[in-house]
């Protein structure tokens, strides 16, 4: 039996880039045996108490400017290779591996893998079903503001005109009350809204595995790259843009990206008679890091589970 490859997950606990690291390992785990161990950071410094009794690391996954220094140090003082996922704030010269999104404006170098948008723990589905649709509202951020009339103006557009889908729609935690009590009042028997706070653990994933299309507010990155990698037709609902004309926003550079990409397909464009968006192929970018990490790092490990 081979010996099991040891992962060290470096996280800030933010949901969206622990679920990154969450991702990696688990098709890590898909491609060779693995076990893994998480320490959380608090603060920026290295501190060395956090992994004193942990085994050696064959490989760090870090996610997060502040996980950078630890995992950084953790290295120096255990060995194993290091990947980062996302544009580090430190030199990429640091990592054995920089995995950064191509919207992110990322260098050209050795150590250095391109990825379409985030890496997602969500996998591609084959049970999608045209007759089941998700919408998912996001909120403001420091990218978007919100016009709440013509979002939900959209919202009842998209219903209105396909009453034999059933709609499963969701807000997050940052979906304004106001934004929510008027999708409440919208007058579509085939609309189900679950707000985020009702949501068990493991739902968004479930309704895309299962829906034959998604529409998803432009603010929600992490939800659009679940709905394009299980395989949906993906729809994408305006939001108003924060930020200087002609210097887009990291989050806004991706929107694009995928509506260049046809990945995705703009609210404007669909009313105007556009088909939604279908990928052409399965996109699973954190299955391919995973076969990369492998390939490049632990050859021996290839192919052998």
């Amino acid at each position: 039996m081979d010996t099991p490859l040891t992962i060290w997950l470096v996280t800030d606990r933010k949901p969206g880039h622990l679920n990154q690291l969450l991702a990696l390992a688990s098709r890590l785990a898909d491609r060779a045996p693995v076990t893994t161990e998480e320490i959380a950071i608090t603060g920026v410094a290295p501190d060395p108490r956090r992994w004193r009794r942990l085994p050696d690391p064959d490989l760090i996954l870090c996610a997060g400017s502040r996980t950078h220094l630890t995992a950084v140090g953790a290295r120096a003082a255990r060995g194993g290779r290091l990947v980062v996922c996302m544009n580090p704030t430190l030199p990429t010269r640091l990592f054995d591996l920089c995995l950064i999104p191509r919207h992110g404006r990322c260098p050209e170098r050795p150590n250095v893998v391109t990825t379409v948008g985030a890496l997602v723990n969500v996998r591609p589905s084959r049970d999608h079903d045209t007759s089941r649709g998700v919408i998912l509202i996001g909120g403001p951020s420091k990218h978007h503001s919100i016009d709440e009339t013509s979002l939900v103006g959209a919202v009842g557009r998209i219903v209105e005109s396909s009453t034999t889908i059933a709609w499963d729609l969701s807000t997050s935690r940052r979906t304004p009350a106001a934004l929510l009590s008027a999708l409440n009042n919208l007058s579509a028997p085939n609309v189900t809204i679950t707000p985020a706070d009702r949501t068990p653990a493991g739902w968004v994933a479930d309704r895309l595995a299962r829906a034959g299309v998604a529409w998803i507010t432009e603010d929600s990155v992490s939800m659009i790259c679940e709905a394009v990698t299980t395989g949906c037709a993906v729809g994408v609902l305006p939001m108003p843009r924060v930020g200087r004309a002609g210097r887009p926003s990291r989050v806004v550079r991706f929107i694009e990206d995928f509506i260049a990409n046809n990945l995705v397909t703009p609210f404007d464009e669909w009313a105007a008679g556009a088909p939604l968006a279908q990928p052409v192929e399965t996109i699973d970018e954190a299955g391919r890091c995973a076969s990369i990490i492998l390939e490049r790092f632990f050859p021996a490990r290839v192919n052998r589970r």
